[in-house]
């Protein structure tokens, strides 16, 4: 379930639709937070939508959970 939700995430994320892509990321780490490449796309989608103190956090995160990932 939040592996679906995540790539749906992606797949709106590719489209341009913000918003539509952080309610999907948000659902996919309701279900598994556990998942640091959803913290940095949806970090992308903040940063689609305006919202670079959001989009930060989320990076910040993302790095926090797999230090080592050269993509954040």
């Amino acid at each position: 379930h939040a592996e679906a939700l995540f790539e749906r995430g992606l797949a709106w994320g590719y489209l341009g639709e913000w918003k539509r892509a952080v309610g999907d990321l948000d659902a996919s780490l309701k279900s598994n937070p556990d998942q640091p490449r959803a913290y940095g796309f949806r970090g992308a989608a903040r940063e689609g939508l305006g919202d670079p103190e959001g989009a930060l956090a989320d990076y910040a995160e993302s790095l926090r959970r797999n230090p080592g990932d050269v993509q954040v």
